[in-house]
């Protein structure tokens, strides 16, 4: 593709247009690049639909700027690529033009959520050819009072899940020599949810420090339209106490989270394993499957959601012609022969329980978090070869918090941490056969070190803004 304009055109020139075409410029304005995406419509709305206008402000989007417009055949010759939403206008007004079909989007009144994740998958995998990347602002490193700012976006854009992978195993083997730079966690009960910090060192090197703050409100969407989850985080120098940066949060952790699971499965999943399953769809499952795509050559995915047609999205927008993406109408099913089982859900029950026959497998739990959620039954803990990021963090708030309470395993019985197989003190995997699981209640970690590789890589390329704290300077986009 070597488009400098992309016109993305349905009926109405509203709602999945409108959503591809933010997420198109959210690229181009994220590399500082100067390519626009148009939206546009034969019979355009007068108005976009609250439903999109809500979701959209939810992800700190103005939808002011994208207001429906008639299409016409001069603003699609303007156009290098055309990409239509079951619309035949583009073809009529601009046959010359290269033309994709996003007919299976699914409706946005139906679900936001759904086709939000649909048609941002799809338009990302349109790509940034390498010629535009010249195009791209002279990277610039900050200047000593300058902060870098980087946005949800721009982290998706510098962090590529291999770096992050390495990243945190050169830390974590690290940590096994400076277990006091395991990080540090502290939460806060407010009206209506909680407020979470998870602090670290950069392990050994002391080179920077990061603290994550997100606050969670459960009803967040249905009382204000916004997320349930917001946060941001800050690295500063711990060498000299500069502060260096400031990130979103929730595209970070979704990141790190995804890469740890991924680094876990490189010591607890059979060599070259290509079946895998993913339970639960939401924003995490994307994240979790890029990783392990990255560390292992999966052929077949199944996934599973309490809400199948967010399934049946994600399977849509995630599969390709290497790696098949099916929905499936059960756990059993997904489970079924795979290798690597992902359970990325915000389950207050166990999803997986020891009535599935899971021989083989490489289990990675990630979504118990705190005390009052659980993914995996302890019975089926007991029979495993047990994995975590954290010993004391699982202990207290992960899947290895319900087994401890249940009585049927010990601390001592946990086989290894991520430290010490990244370091090479512990082997991961011992037969073909066994069951073996990673709990991971997250840590601060992994959010210094992929924070710290986000804030170099910034610095490399310029993406993302610049803050001079005397007020005195405003370079770079979001």
């Amino acid at each position: 593709m070597n488009s400098q304009k992309v016109a993305f055109v349905c009926l109405h020139g509203s709602a999945k247009s409108l959503i591809a075409a933010e997420a198109f410029n959210r690229i181009a304005t994220g590399r500082n690049l100067p390519f626009r995406a148009i939206t546009s419509g034969p019979e355009p709305d007068s108005e976009v639909p609250e439903n999109v206008v809500a979701g959209l402000r939810s992800r700190g989007i103005d939808v002011g700027q994208y207001r429906p417009t008639l299409i016409a055949a001069a603003q699609l010759a303007d156009a290098d690529l055309i990409v239509s939403f079951a619309c035949d206008a583009g073809r009529r007004l601009a046959s010359s033009k290269a033309e994709e079909r996003w007919d299976e989007c699914p409706a946005v009144a139906a679900d936001f959520d759904i086709a939000w994740t649909f048609i941002t998958g799809r338009v990302e995998k349109l790509g940034f050819p390498q010629e535009w990347e010249a195009l791209m602002a002279q990277s610039v490193t900050p200047a000593r009072s300058e902060i870098v700012l980087l946005s949800g976006h721009d982290l998706r854009r510098l962090l590529d899940p291999k770096i992050v992978i390495e990243a945190l195993r050169e830390a974590y083997a690290a940590l096994a020599d400076n277990q006091g730079d395991q990080g540090r966690s502290v939460g806060f009960m407010i009206d209506g949810g909680s407020i979470h910090v998870k602090s670290g060192l950069l392990p050994g090197s002391h080179l920077a420090f990061a603290s994550k703050v997100n606050v969670n409100l459960p009803d967040n969407w249905k009382l204000r339209g916004l997320p349930t989850i917001q946060g941001m985080v800050v690295v500063s120098d711990a060498k000299d106490g500069r502060p260096l940066a400031i990130m979103e949060s929730i595209t970070l952790t979704g990141i790190r989270t995804a890469a740890t699971a991924a680094l876990a499965a490189e010591y607890g999943a059979r060599k070259h394993s290509k079946r895998a399953a993913i339970i639960g769809c939401g924003a995490q499952a994307r994240y979790q499957l890029e990783a392990i795509k990255t560390a292992f050559p999966l052929e077949t995915v199944r996934v599973f959601d309490i809400d199948a047609a967010r399934a049946e999205a994600f399977a849509r927008a995630n599969a390709t012609a290497t790696c098949s993406v099916a929905p499936v109408s059960s756990v059993r099913e997904a489970v079924r022969d795979v290798d690597i089982c992902i359970t990325c859900t915000t389950s207050k029950f166990p999803i997986l329980t020891d009535d599935l026959d899971l021989r083989g497998c490489f289990v990675a739990a990630i979504g118990a978090d705190n005390p009052e959620k659980q993914e995996i039954a302890p019975a089926l803990m007991r029979g495993a070869r047990i994995l975590v990021d954290d010993i004391e963090a699982c202990a207290t708030g992960g899947d290895l918090n319900h087994a401890l309470r249940a009585g049927v395993m010990s601390k001592d019985q946990v086989h290894a941490e991520l430290a010490d197989l990244a370091a090479g003190r512990k082997p991961g995997r011992m037969t073909g056969d066994e069951l073996v699981i990673f709990d991971s209640s997250g840590s601060g970690v992994q959010d210094v070190a992929a924070a710290w590789v986000a804030y170099r890589e910034s610095c490399r390329t310029g993406i993302g803004g610049r803050f001079d704290l005397s007020g005195t300077a405003m370079a770079g986009s979001l």
